[in-house]
């Protein structure tokens, strides 16, 4: 029976005693853009449309090139400590890239000891590709199922499913998974009732090791068309503690798209221009410890998070940061602390 948790990890250090950071705690790399769904909360339900927000930033949907993810681990490795956490996911259906295991395998042949996850719909999986999986080195596999019905996948993921084929490739690889943690996520815009909600439970529960139901937010860059009303609670369901000025993941993550660009935090889609760097012109310790990135860092400390383009309208510093990392109250310590570094 799985345990229902989040996969948000709760283990977390005071940040304000520990900024700034020689190198990020989390790396987000995008390994594809390419997606088998058009799920209506994401950018890839405009794929294709007159109103294309990929073709709108200029966002190729393709894989990310080998000898740039080579470059990028090669720079992870050069930095003064490793990240806690490496995630390979991005825009695209992870799984769709067919060098994802040769990715993982490289990584940990690199000398990289941390966790290393990734996403999945689920829709792509295979008794082969679970087997691959399982022999890579990755630590957890995070299955986003979008309904318990193929007319559910259909209205939400515009994609239709075999169920029973579905939840027997889950099965697969949940018993071929080794030392990988499987673990299985909804939102309550799919189990909309108590009997939907059971139902999820009842078709996944011995499937996997850990099983939950998340809250739908707006993240602005990456989403479509669509907007989800986010209500007074955070990703997991649980009521909002405070407001806050200042978002902590800019201080501890960084992602890097399939071209190369580097950003401050882990928020997909975002256009080119709000990059703090190119992988392919620059170290990632020269980005991550640059002077754009440390202005970035004192004008949210100074004037708040919406005072950051890039940052506007996003909920991710209420709905999924921890009480270990709320900043406000000691934004003119931090600042100090930065001029010094």
């Amino acid at each position: 029976m799985a345990i229902i948790k989040p996969s948000f990890d709760n283990k977390r250090q005071n940040l304000r005693d520990i900024i700034p950071l020689h190198a990020p705690f989390h790396i987000g790399i995008e390994p594809t853009r390419l997606c088998n769904s058009r799920c209506f909360f994401c950018q890839h339900s405009t794929r294709g449309d007159d109103d294309d927000l990929f073709v709108k930033k200029g966002q190729l949907i393709q894989h990310m090139n080998f000898e740039l993810y080579k470059k990028i681990i090669n720079d992870i490795m050069d930095l003064p400590e490793q990240p806690k956490k490496i995630q390979l996911a991005g825009m695209g259906e992870p799984i769709l890239n067919p060098e994802l295991g040769k990715m993982i395998r490289y990584l940990r042949s690199a000398g990289f000891t941390g966790r290393i996850s990734t996403y999945t719909n689920g829709i792509a999986l295979t008794p082969e590709l679970a087997e691959e999986l399982a022999d890579s080195g990755l630590t957890s596999l995070q299955v986003s199922v979008y309904g318990i019905t193929g007319e559910d996948f259909k209205n939400l993921a515009g994609i239709s499913v075999d169920m029973d084929q579905y939840i027997e490739n889950i099965r697969y690889i949940f018993e071929h998974k080794k030392t990988v943690q499987i673990r299985l996520k909804t939102t309550d815009d799919v189990v909309t009732t108590e009997a939907k909600r059971k139902a999820f439970f009842d078709m996944f529960d011995d499937i996997c090791d850990q099983i939950f139901v998340e809250h739908i937010i707006n993240i602005p860059n990456q989403m479509g068309r669509d907007r989800v009303k986010a209500r007074n609670i955070t990703q997991y369901s649980e009521e909002l503690e405070c407001y806050r000025d200042i978002c902590p993941w800019m201080f501890y993550q960084a992602h890097i798209n399939i071209d190369g660009d580097v950003f401050f935090c882990d928020i997909l889609a975002k256009p080119k221009e709000f990059a703090i760097g190119n992988i392919k012109d620059s170290s990632l310790v020269s980005i991550w410890n640059g002077a754009q990135r440390r202005e970035l860092l004192c004008t949210g400390l100074k004037s708040g998070q919406d005072a950051i383009t890039q940052c506007v309208g996003c909920e991710d510093r209420f709905s999924m940061t921890a009480p270990e990392e709320y900043l406000d109250d000691c934004r003119e310590e931090l600042l100090e602390r930065l001029k010094q570094q």
